[in-house]
């Protein structure tokens, strides 16, 4: 059965499309550096600055995020126990 295709998915995928060809493209006087080099070097730039939306950028892709804390249930208490 085939994947039901909706107009914003669609959407979706072609600008993701874009981006992605956007950021291959090579810049630079000699064409070596892809933008998206350029635009990773931009973000720890402004993680060196102390922008904190960026710095939280650089480590959750360094190191990963964290998952969200999920309450206690009682079936979790009675496993734990």
């Amino acid at each position: 059965m085939a994947a039901r295709r909706t107009p914003g998915r669609d959407r979706d995928k072609m600008l993701r499309d874009a981006l992605l060809i956007s950021l291959n493209r090579k810049e630079g006087k000699d064409l070596k550096t892809k933008r998206l080099q350029m635009v990773a070097d931009a973000l720890v730039d402004a993680a060196i600055k102390g922008e904190v939306s960026a710095l939280r950028e650089v480590f959750d892709r360094v190191d990963g995020s964290f998952p969200e804390a999920r309450p206690m249930t009682r079936r979790r208490l009675r496993r734990s126990s």
